[in-house]
């Protein structure tokens, strides 16, 4: 027995709950003048309206009505909601006509949580501008431009059922010229940016981001004025010169591929081997960002010990001494109170030099392997190479350690045997390197013959 008084408890909570969550989110209908629903507050269950109208008498709204509810307005609280005797119930919809506005309504019912409606009537917060002016902000002069009208805009006061007042977000509609970055093409292209500013506290400024180019800012209404399609003057600024600097900057290598291919990732940036050459590209919104400063220095003494220090937006470098770098961009706007700058901290690491000699190799055998006499090294400033035949005669030099011996004097191949070298280096790192010693040009197992033969 208990049980089955349970169960039926149970169901009936389940059913109320249904009822609630049926009647919660339901709208009203509103005719007799253009309107648009302006906030859904749910915690509160409460949703807000926005209509438009000269003359009252001519709006109805319709709300969802349940068995046994009644209409009721309030204008601070829900508690202290009044019955709307005026209503009638028509169809499961309470329908009241010449309705008061600026209130809330709510439909009560004992079995169920009520859901409430506030409903405004813009025409009692109707914007009535008609100049704009442009500042730069007193708060952000470098990210912010402010749009100041000539006449107070209205807060739009709502309150929630608990007596909480509340302000509806206006969403002024402003529109400017702008620039927008584009990476896969390195440059600012022309752009427009449209956005929904609110009014600060003393209802007439209205705070936007500041255009990256000099630009003339439009006001064109509110959400209200376009939700509600209603016509609204365009105002706009003289054309404001903008302090906003934005700066992109690009460290390519010198042969103009982008990125480190020939590097290797180190803990203190990209291990590269000296002389290591760059290209430093710059690209601001100009004529705002009007002036550039490129800094490289080593990352352990700071910018203020740069190595290089260039005015301008690109230039080139060669790495030649070893060390950890960083890369620093400074860019400032034409009177020098805005800036913007790009940092490439521990950017390269240039390697300490080392310079490795083999001793044989087979320049006649298989093409490409171990076929031409060439050292291995890492940041070599300087280097000079010279072969020496058994006789002391100099039969090969270079100067390039990337470069090497095929084993040709001449044009013509030089018999195996034994041979000597020279080399003379200087590493980025101050080190100097005088080696000697005998190089064996060994016979490979298998020759390539002229004609392509093939000898063992």
């Amino acid at each position: 027995m208990k049980r089955n008084i349970a169960l039926h408890t149970l169901c009936r909570l389940c059913l109320l709950m249904l009822f609630a969550w049926n009647t919660a989110g339901a709208q009203i209908q509103i005719s007799g003048a253009p309107s648009m629903q302006a906030l859904e507050d749910t915690p509160n269950r409460l949703q807000v309206y926005m209509l438009n109208t000269a003359n009252v008498g001519t709006v109805t709204l319709r709300f969802p009505a349940t068995d046994g509810g009644k209409l009721y307005r309030y204008t601070l609280k829900a508690i202290d909601a009044e019955e709307v005797t005026a209503a009638a119930l028509v169809d499961g919809m309470w329908v009241l006509q010449a309705p008061q506005l600026n209130c809330g309504y709510f439909v009560s019912d004992a079995a169920r949580m009520p859901q409430y409606y506030w409903v405004c009537n813009y025409a009692d917060y109707a914007l009535s501008i008609s100049q704009v002016t442009a500042h730069l902000s007193q708060t952000s002069p470098c990210l912010s431009m402010d749009l100041v009208v000539d006449a107070d805009v209205l807060p739009i006061t709502f309150y929630q059922p608990n007596g909480v007042p509340r302000i509806l977000a206006r969403g002024m509609q402003v529109s400017y010229p702008d620039m927008k970055w584009e990476a896969s093409a390195r440059q600012f292209l022309s752009s427009v940016t449209e956005v929904a500013a609110e009014v600060s506290e003393d209802r007439r400024t209205i705070t936007v981001e500041a255009s990256l180019a000099d630009a003339v800012y439009t006001i064109r209404g509110d959400r209200f004025t376009k939700g509600l399609s209603l016509s609204a003057p365009a105002l706009s600024t003289d054309e404001m010169p903008t302090s906003r600097v934005e700066v992109y900057a690009f460290v390519d290598k010198a042969d103009g591929t982008t990125g480190t291919d020939e590097t290797t990732e180190s803990e203190t940036g990209n291990l590269v081997s000296a002389p290591f050459a760059v290209s430093l590209s710059a690209y601001g919104n100009e004529p705002s960002a009007a002036h550039f400063v490129w800094r490289i220095y080593r990352s352990t003494e700071g910018p203020e010990n740069s190595i290089l220090v260039y005015n301008g937006t690109s230039t080139d470098f060669t790495f030649r001494e070893a060390g950890t770098y960083s890369i620093l961009l400074q860019a400032t706007n034409r009177i020098g109170t805005c800036n913007d700058e790009v940092l490439f901290e521990n950017l390269y690491q240039v390697a300490e030099s080392s310079l490795t000699v083999p001793n044989a190799f087979s320049p006649y055998g298989s093409p490409g392997v171990n076929d031409i006499f060439r050292v291995k090294y890492s940041s070599l400033v300087r280097f000079d190479g010279r072969i020496f035949d058994r006789w002391g005669k100099q039969i090969f030099r270079w100067t390039n350690p990337d470069d090497g011996w095929d084993g040709k004097y001449n044009g013509k191949q030089m018999p195996t045997g034994v041979y000597f070298y020279v080399i003379e280096a200087e590493g980025a790192d101050g080190i100097k390197y005088k080696k000697k010693g005998d190089i064996n040009i060994l016979r490979a197992a298998y020759e390539v013959q002229p004609g392509g033969t093939i000898t063992r």
